[in-house]
């Protein structure tokens, strides 16, 4: 051996060292993973050759950075503490012993030594790639998680589907985008990306040191976001995107286009909802602007007032009322006219404005008229199938008079990423707001709900109408 290889430094520590117990191995302790190097010192005596650990190891095996198996303890506040695993090996400083516990001043079981706490690769014992779960105890954390700690760990980890990066108990006096800044450029070469609020899955949520962060693969972090949107769990899908925002990396860049230009997003009536929150929670202002379609930022920014619908059946043409609605049990008949026919009427003035009354979870609106006493936009009964209601707007006391109570509630659907809108109602069979035919010049034609089978059998409607919003 030659003497570069031999403990010089550490003479003190490996004198202590090799005379302290084995590692606690039983069944009710730690596993024997049977690491040929766990109780040597660094390269000793294997000088001529090293043999590596399995280059694919099974993807519920642990790797543990400066883990040293599973300790039960109190700590000096008389806390319960729990940190290592029982089934894990555990990169270490080669002359490390178990620092607290029942195994206090033990050799440290399934060990893999580092030659100390700044050279910590691990290369010649651990391929790169070949681990899909590694955890970080907060062994050596201060201001940041040391860059030789966070290279070692990218570089081990295989960032395929299901790979988890697990930092527990760092300092919360930092903001982790400064404390991991260096693991976040290097997991970002593997596709990894900080997951918020990640539920660990046993046995990484038996360690009760905290907080806990977890990096995953950006894909597997996408769907989590998709499935929350859907689920309708506006705000941890909010805080995922904000995250990805904050992460800045290519990666998290490209998946958050992803996200807002996929069609279960992009097209679904629930993103005025993820806008409302992203509107309301500090960094979403920032992920909605630089991502979010202009239509429906500008919806939920103008808090859902003064917009028209401009049809594109025919002559250019806008929802408006047949007239100014009085007060009491009445209703007047929705119908599209062209601003010549509307201007010509000067009650109109161009075109209705109408707001929009969203229910509690922002997934549904009401529309509801500026023109006269207030009113709402309402189908002529309900839809059945293959058929067709007219659109009228009715006044609070006539459409609860009508089983309406207070007005229909319909989804906006966004059409071509949010460019355009279906009126969807909620009432009755599927239907959706459409215009009586095509609309000539100085022309109107009425509104009416219709369902897609009424629709595609007369094939000017396209089964719902595109609207455009036309702000003031």
């Amino acid at each position: 051996m030659s003497n570069s290889d031999t403990p010089q430094k550490g003479e003190k520590d490996f004198e202590k060292w090799r005379k302290q117990p084995r590692p606690n191995y039983g069944e009710t302790t730690n596993t024997d993973m049977k690491f040929p190097y766990s109780e040597h010192p660094r390269d000793y005596p294997y000088e001529y050759r090293t043999v590596e650990l399995p280059r694919n190891q099974h993807p519920a095996e642990i790797l543990d950075f400066w883990g040293e198996g599973r300790i039960r303890s109190v700590d000096s506040q008389g806390k319960f503490m729990v940190t290592g695993f029982p089934q894990a090996y555990n990169v270490h400083y080669q002359f490390q012993l178990v620092s607290n516990g029942p195994d206090e001043g033990k050799k440290i079981p399934n060990r893999i030594p580092t030659r100390d706490y700044d050279n910590v690769s691990v290369a010649k014992y651990v391929p790169s790639g070949s681990f899909h779960i590694i955890t970080v105890m907060n062994y050596l954390m201060t201001s940041r998680l040391p860059n030789a700690t966070a290279a070692e760990v990218a570089r081990i980890i295989s960032g395929a589907s299901g790979s988890t990066v697990v930092i527990y108990g760092y300092s919360e006096r930092y903001n982790y985008s400064d404390f991991f800044a260096f693991l976040m450029d290097q997991l970002d070469e593997k596709r990894m990306v900080l997951m918020p609020h990640y539920e660990l899955p046993s046995p990484l949520n038996e360690i009760t040191l905290t907080p806990a962060l977890a990096f995953r693969n950006v894909d597997t972090v996408l769907s989590k976001a998709v499935s929350n949107f859907e689920d309708g769990n506006m705000l941890p899908c909010a805080e995922i995107l904000i995250s990805l925002h904050k992460n800045s990396k290519s990666s998290a860049v490209k998946a958050l286009r992803y996200f807002f230009s996929g069609d279960k997003v992009k097209n679904s009536y629930k993103i005025f909802s993820l806008g409302d929150m992203l509107n309301a929670t500090a960094g979403g202002r920032e992920v909605m602007d630089q991502y979010m379609n202009d239509n429906v930022k500008r919806i939920v920014k103008s808090d859902y007032s003064w917009l028209k619908f401009k049809a594109g059946l025919g002559e250019t043409s806008y929802l408006c009322v047949n007239d100014k609605m009085g007060s009491g049990s009445t209703y007047e008949w929705a119908f599209f006219g062209t601003s010549s026919y509307i201007n010509d009427k000067s009650r109109y003035r161009g075109g209705e404005c109408f707001s929009l009354v969203p229910n509690g979870s922002k997934t549904q609106f009401q529309i509801k008229s500026s023109h006269g006493y207030t009113s709402y936009l309402c189908t002529n009964g309900k839809v059945k199938s293959n058929d067709y209601r007219w659109a009228l707007f009715g006044t609070p006391s006539y459409l609860s008079d009508s089983t309406y109570y207070n007005g229909q509630f319909f989804y906006l659907i966004p059409s071509y990423g949010g460019k355009t809108f279906k009126v969807k109602a909620t009432f009755g069979e599927p239907s959706y707001l459409c215009v009586n035919h095509h609309v000539e010049t100085d022309g109107y034609r009425y509104a009416f709900f219709g369902t897609y089978a009424y629709n595609d059998s007369d094939k000017s409607y396209s089964g719902g109408q595109h609207f455009t919003p036309v702000f003031q």
